[in-house]
């Protein structure tokens, strides 16, 4: 990530940055604008608890004019991938968070192939057309062929008020 120049994506079930992660994002040399951030939608998340973590980030993710990519589907992304420069690859069980950096034992497998690449990005494209990007009040760009997932009450209710809890927890690292 620290080398690359042209562009980074990072595909995730969520983002739960460490302290030291947001501010490293502003040191990279690939342009904001540049860099995606392909994740669940609060209708498309299976995992609330991390979710509830998520939501106090996307601000400053998109504050820093990245683009993050929210998925409406009516199943979840569970994939971990990164890709720099349109040529390296990293697949593997690393989320964007606290528990992989510092207490998971987690992996990724790394291919330098642009070929392998491009295969990779044409079936993330799946996700890309049903995926929404979030404006800097938090809103979704409005997209004319897609809608925002529909999320019930209790859901978004248990988001919210887990995410005050998580919060808490976030200080801690």
């Amino acid at each position: 990530m620290k080398n690359s120049k042209k562009s980074l994506v990072i595909q995730s079930p969520y983002v739960i940055p460490t302290g030291p992660m947001l501010p490293y994002m502003d040191t990279l040399q690939v342009p904001p604008e540049k860099t995606t951030i392909l994740t669940n939608s609060l209708a498309s998340t299976a995992n609330v608890m991390a979710y509830s973590g998520h939501i106090k980030h996307i601000n400053a993710m998109v504050k820093r004019d990245v683009n993050v990519l929210e998925y409406q589907g009516p199943d979840s992304i569970h994939a971990k991938t990164f890709i720099f420069d349109d040529r390296l690859s990293a697949i593997g069980a690393f989320n964007m968070d606290a528990r992989s950096v510092f207490l998971n034992t987690e992996s990724m497998v790394v291919i330098d192939s642009v070929e392998f690449t491009q295969s990779l990005e044409k079936e993330m494209s799946h996700y890309y057309k049903k995926s929404l990007k979030v404006a800097r009040d938090e809103s979704y760009i409005e997209d004319p062929n897609l809608k925002p997932g529909k999320v019930s009450w209790f859901k978004s209710f248990s988001i919210k008020g887990l995410s005050y809890i998580t919060d808490l927890f976030q200080h801690l690292l």
